[in-house]
């Protein structure tokens, strides 16, 4: 299994990265300089990328090898993948050689010793980098830093390539991320869940930009709390880095909400957990900062695309002398200067930072005390009776603030619907482990109470928003007026439609 994490670092700073006092400390030698030509194989409808399978050969030091890359998984960063390779005599596949190494009954197997496929493998693009390699002894971790500058070339077009590479030959994987942290005290670096075959198929491609919804998490019966833990706060962080580009764009409101998502269900899920595996502080304090300064942008495109939206479309005549279009305008100016303003947030090396320690902590073998025996036996618990205590918690806590919906102040409603949000995500982390026709039931009335409480909460905010704006818009006042006063008079609506929903959903969680 290859282990490394890969970072893409500025041409500009090259130089303050060879100097960095981590290679003076840690390198065992001067660096090594290699020219590597790599010529990447797939079918013409790109049979092996379908299949999450690398196939190149790659001319290192005047020597031809063949390398199969396949199986693993990326997440920040980190690229966990089987490798195997061979030498071969040019630059041309050998794929017997390939097969020796490989498990006869595998599906990798019997995808590489088909005919049709040997047949139809064709080059499809090359990477040519200039390599500098230095060999790391960090504490007894063993670990080849590696910078690569060079070009991706493809039917005509290239991409330039400038990037680390931190590949673990021996010890913790925490020791990569302890390694990019102490490079990023001094350059600005990025982590990179693409890798170049990655990057050449989609050298030349159109790829849309598309807010990510979180993923199933698939929980075995025999997994520990530990392993839980862990498949679910990365399932958290995927979600978060799935959303970067579009959140970078700036164009792509949804995009902001998704990311702000995956935040929301990573500190839900942190403190499911905290009894068991504590959160840093800092890491705490780092989470928060990161989802307010996000929380603007996503409040402002609320406000733009659905609170004034839907006042817009009453049925009554507005009034000639409110403008509410020119506040419509100015709204949808400040969510676009929030959404670039988020897109600068993560630009910044103190989201990376934040990103790389939350990868370092996720990676840890035991977070618990050494001394405290107790605790670390709980790490061993099986998730799934962590599960059922955690979901039993969650649903008492909302039935509890449930009580007496229709008489509920707006402050108790929203304590309601933060308690229905934990008690949500809780399921979607353990949704494996539970009955589907119950689950899907639950589930289905859970978001319409959720979105019951939503909209209230988003007038509320919106109201708040408006409010402020008076200050700085004196001359959209008439229109600013008029929208209070609408939120103001359906917030005040009784709560009729919500002891609807709340009915039903009760009692499916209390059978």
């Amino acid at each position: 299994m290859e282990i490394e994490l890969k970072l893409l670092v500025d041409p500009a700073h090259h130089q303050k990265l060879i100097q960095h006092p981590l290679l003076k400390q840690y390198a065992l030698a001067k660096p090594r300089q290699t020219a590597l030509h790599a010529i990447y194989f797939d079918t013409a409808d790109q049979l092996l990328r379908r299949n999450a399978v690398g196939l190149r050969v790659r001319r290192e030091n005047g020597k031809w090898i063949q390398n199969l890359k396949a199986g693993g998984g990326v997440n920040g960063g980190l690229h966990q993948r089987h490798e195997w390779e061979t030498p071969v005599d040019a630059a041309s596949l050998e794929l017997g050689k390939l097969l020796a190494l490989l498990d006869p009954a595998s599906p990798l197997f019997e995808l590489l010793a088909r005919p049709s496929l040997r047949d139809s493998l064709q080059p499809l693009f090359t990477v040519e980098v200039t390599r500098q390699t230095w060999d790391f002894l960090i504490d007894g971790d063993d670990i080849e830093f590696v910078l690569d500058q060079g070009m991706i070339k493809r039917e005509g077009l290239s991409a330039p390539i400038s990037e680390i590479e931190l590949e673990l030959k021996s010890g913790k994987p925490t020791r990569l991320y302890e390694a990019a942290l102490r490079l990023l005290d001094e350059v600005p670096l990025r982590p990179s869940d693409q890798s170049k075959a990655q990057r050449g198929y989609a050298l030349g491609q159109t790829v849309a930009i598309e807010a990510v919804k979180s993923t199933a998490i698939v929980l075995e019966r025999n997994d520990s709390v530990e392993q839980g833990f862990q498949k679910i706060i990365g399932n958290c962080l995927q979600q978060v880095q799935a959303n970067e580009a579009g959140v970078l764009d700036g164009g792509y409101p949804e995009s902001v909400h998704q990311t702000r998502v995956g935040l929301r269900r990573l500190r839900s899920a942190i403190r499911m957990f905290d009894s068991v595996i504590p959160c840093p502080p800092a890491l705490r304090e780092e989470i928060a900062w990161l989802s307010q300064e996000l929380g603007v942008a996503r409040d402002w495109d609320v406000l733009s695309e659905s609170t004034m939206a839907r006042i817009a479309d009453i049925p009554e005549d507005i009034p000639a002398d409110i403008p509410l279009p020119l506040l419509q305008a100015a709204i949808a100016d400040c969510a676009k200067q929030a959404r670039m303003q988020a897109a600068q947030v993560l630009r910044s090396s103190r989201y990376v930072r934040l990103l790389l320690s939350l990868h370092a902590w996720l990676q840890g073998v035991r977070w618990g005390d050494p001394s405290n025996p107790g605790l670390l036996r709980s790490l061993d618990t099986p998730i799934a009776r962590f599960a059922t205590i955690t979901l039993e918690s969650n649903r008492h806590r909302v039935l509890r603030r449930g009580r007496r919906i229709g008489h509920l102040s707006t402050d108790d409603l929203h304590r309601l619907r933060i308690a229905c949000k934990h008690y949500r995500y809780t399921l979607e982390f353990f949704a494996s482990r539970q009955p589907r026709k119950w689950l899907r039931k639950t589930q289905a009335a859970l978001s319409n109470i959720q979105d019951e409480l939503g909209w209230r909460n988003d007038f509320t905010v919106a109201d708040d928003m408006l409010r402020k704006m008076l200050e700085e818009h004196s001359d959209l006042s008439p229109a600013i007026h008029f929208a209070r006063g609408y939120l103001a008079a359906q917030i005040r609506e009784d709560g009729q439609a919500l002891r609807k929903l709340w009915k039903p959903f009760r009692a499916l969680i209390t059978l």
